[in-house]
């Protein structure tokens, strides 16, 4: 199942994607009735940075022994399919198409077990990251940095989807999971 969230003149509603319209319990609404939202509000982003190798490859970095986290805040978060405000104080900005698990509820020290329990599903996320700022936050924790979606699926295996991104209908990235 597809999920996603939408702007309609009845207010923010959340409902199944089918090829173009969304079910909610408020009714259907087809393409142009509504504006697509990011598929879900984080109170944050929790990221695992050089874990595609294409990226690690492009940007000639080196692939660390233990995961390299880091956070975005939830000014971050940006509707799926709007153009990306590029930042003022930036002149060098980039992208990364990541896969992000969608979690359904509050946990903390989940075990490899408990993880389908938690994961309500997964959506992609657009990593845009200045590459002229010298320290991490003001790299990738600006407004708008984390456009995310348009929708949740709730029934695919993470290991193994392809993705790629797109700027201007032009493929520019491609991996997979």
């Amino acid at each position: 199942m597809r999920l996603a969230r939408i702007e309609t003149p009845a207010g923010v509603l959340e409902g199944k994607y089918d090829d173009g319209t969304v079910h909610t319990d408020e009714g259907s609404y087809g393409p142009g009735e509504y504006d697509l939202l990011a598929p879900c509000e984080p109170s944050a982003f929790y990221c695992v940075g050089r874990n595609f190798g294409e990226k690690v490859d492009q940007m000639d970095y080196e692939v660390p022994e233990e995961p390299d986290f880091f956070i975005k805040p939830p000014a971050s978060l940006h509707p799926p399919e709007t153009p990306i405000p590029y930042p003022s104080f930036s002149s060098e900005l980039t992208y990364a198409g990541e896969l992000a698990a969608v979690i359904g509820r509050n946990c903390t020290s989940v075990s490899e077990s408990e993880v389908d329990d938690v994961v309500r599903g997964y959506t992609i996320l657009n990593d845009l990251d200045c590459l002229d700022q010298k320290r991490r936050t003001a790299r990738k924790a600006f407004d708008a940095s984390g456009p995310l979606g348009p929708v949740i699926a709730t029934d695919v295996d993470p290991v193994g989807l392809e993705m790629e991104t797109h700027i201007n209908g032009e493929r520019r990235q491609h991996d997979n999971t």
